[in-house]
C-alpha cells in the first residue's frame, strides 16, 4: 500500500480550526455556490429556448456538482472557503508509528464530492 501523505512539518503542528473559522469557511463556500448557481441559471436562460428551461433543482444540482467536483479534485484539495480561512482538512492517522495529521486522499475527496 501507498504510504499516507503527511502534512509538511510546519502544518503538522498547526492548531485545530476554531468553530468560527469552520463556520466562516462554510459561509464563504455557500456564497460561492450561490454565485455559481446564479451564473449558471442566467447562462441557461440566455442560451436555452424558453420552453426548455431547466428546473431550479436541476440547476442547483449541476452547480453544486461542479463546485464540489472542481474544488474537491483540485490539486490544493481545498474549497475556496477553506482557502479564505486558511483551514486545511486533515485527520489524525498513525504514520510510521507516529500520530500525524494527513489530508484525505483524492479518492476520498471525490467520494465526498459525489455524496454532496
Amino acid at each position: 500500500p501507498k504510504p499516507a501523505r503527511a502534512l509538511p512539518e510546519p502544518m503538522a503542528t498547526l492548531p485545530r480550526a476554531s468553530a468560527a473559522d469552520i463556520l466562516r469557511a462554510t459561509q464563504k463556500d455557500r456564497e460561492y455556490r450561490e454565485e455559481l448557481r446564479s451564473l449558471l441559471a442566467d447562462s441557461l436562460a440566455l442560451l436555452a429556448p424558453a420552453r426548455v428551461q431547466p428546473s431550479a433543482a436541476a440547476v442547483r444540482a449541476v452547480a453544486d456538482a461542479a463546485f464540489y467536483g472542481l474544488t474537491g479534485l483540485a490539486p490544493s484539495r481545498q474549497t475556496p472557503g477553506e482557502e479564505y480561512c486558511d483551514v486545511v482538512h486533515a485527520r489524525p492517522r498513525r504514520v510510521m508509528g507516529e500520530e500525524r495529521f494527513v489530508r484525505p486522499s483524492g479518492v476520498l475527496r471525490a467520494f465526498m464530492a459525489v455524496l454532496h
